[in-house]
C-alpha cells in the first residue's frame, strides 16, 4: 500500500478492509495504491493528503511538580484528530484539561524521578508530536 507515493505499513487486513500506518512525509496530495498478493492493483486518485507535521513551539512552565498546570502550544498538535489519546511530560502521562489543534492544557502527574524533558502528544488518529 502506498499513500501519495510513500509506502505505508499494513497493520491489519481482511478481504474487505486494510488498515495502514502512514509513514513520515512532507505535505502532499496523492493517490492511494493497493497491490494485492495476486497482483491486482486498486487506485484511488488523489485519495490521501499528508498534512504538515505537528510542532510543539512552547511548553509553559518548562518545569514543575505534581499538579502543575502546563500549557503546550504549537501547530497541528492533534494531527487532524478531534482529541488526544495521551500527553506525556518527561515520560509521565499527564491529565488533559482542555485541548485544541494549537493549545493543550494538562495537569502534571507525580514523577518517580527525572526521566528527561520530552513532551509528547499522541492523537486518537495515531499521530505523534514530540518536543
Amino acid at each position: 500500500v502506498s499513500l501519495a507515493g510513500v509506502a505505508a505499513v499494513i497493520m491489519m487486513e481482511t478481504d474487505s478492509q486494510v488498515a495502514v500506518r502512514a509513514a513520515d512525509s512532507a505535505a502532499v496530495l496523492g493517490h492511494v495504491v493497493l497491490i494485492a498478493d495476486t497482483g491486482a492493483i486498486t487506485t484511488e486518485e488523489n485519495g490521501w493528503t499528508y498534512n504538515a507535521p505537528g510542532q510543539i513551539t512552547t511548553v509553559s512552565p518548562a518545569t514543575g511538580q505534581l499538579n502543575t498546570i502546563v500549557t503546550i502550544s504549537g501547530t497541528q498538535l492533534l494531527g487532524q484528530a478531534a482529541s488526544s489519546q495521551s500527553v506525556t511530560l518527561a515520560g509521565i502521562t499527564a491529565t488533559v484539561s482542555s485541548e485544541s489543534a494549537t493549545d493543550i492544557i494538562v495537569v502534571a502527574a507525580a514523577s518517580t524521578g527525572n526521566s528527561g524533558n520530552d513532551v509528547t502528544v499522541v492523537s486518537t488518529t495515531g499521530s505523534i508530536v514530540t518536543r
